[in-house]
């Protein structure tokens, strides 16, 4: 963390790269969370598997269902860097941070485009991977694991999703 904030943290702000928040608790920083733009494309199978409900299905109103479906990329946030601080991980403070971008990103106030998912590049290597964080916090793999690359291409669903009666609220 320290690396990538004291060599390009502020060439990545500077350079409109991304957005940077941080998240104190009382007068101390405890986590650094980076946002960008991005677009998610879906194919088709990927659709398929959005429409059976495998993974978080979003409920889309019946006369915007052709339009999302049609599409092929759609527009969404990318979370370009998160961490938390050693002494504070395990906490729920990372989940707190996504669902606080979650909500920000629907919420029309905030809303200056339309944003329907957030992204992220996990690192997917050795015991630092974050995989599992990501996949904690519903996200799911947009691509096949490759073993030749550091990280594994996420997402999450940001629209509403349909409840089924089985799941509790």
């Amino acid at each position: 963390m320290d690396r990538f904030i004291h060599s390009n943290l502020q060439w990545c702000i500077d350079y409109h790269y991304c957005v940077v928040y941080a998240v104190k608790e009382s007068d101390e920083i405890v986590a650094i969370v980076a946002l960008g733009c991005d677009k998610l494309e879906l194919d088709i199978s990927d659709k398929e598997e959005l429409q059976m409900g495998i993974f978080p299905k979003p409920d889309i109103d019946f006369n915007y269902q052709e339009t999302f479906w049609a599409k092929s990329s759609y527009p969404a946030i990318e979370i370009t860097y998160l961490a938390v601080r050693k002494d504070k991980r395990h906490l729920g403070i990372g989940e707190y941070v996504i669902e606080a971008i979650a909500q920000r990103a629907i919420d029309s106030r905030f809303n200056m485009a339309g944003c329907q998912f957030l992204t992220v590049e996990a690192y997917s290597r050795g015991a630092n991977s974050a995989v599992g964080f990501y996949d904690k916090c519903d996200f799911v793999a947009a691509e096949e694991p490759n073993p030749n690359k550091e990280t594994l291409r996420m997402y999450k669903t940001i629209l509403p999703v349909v409840k089924y009666d089985d799941e509790e609220e």
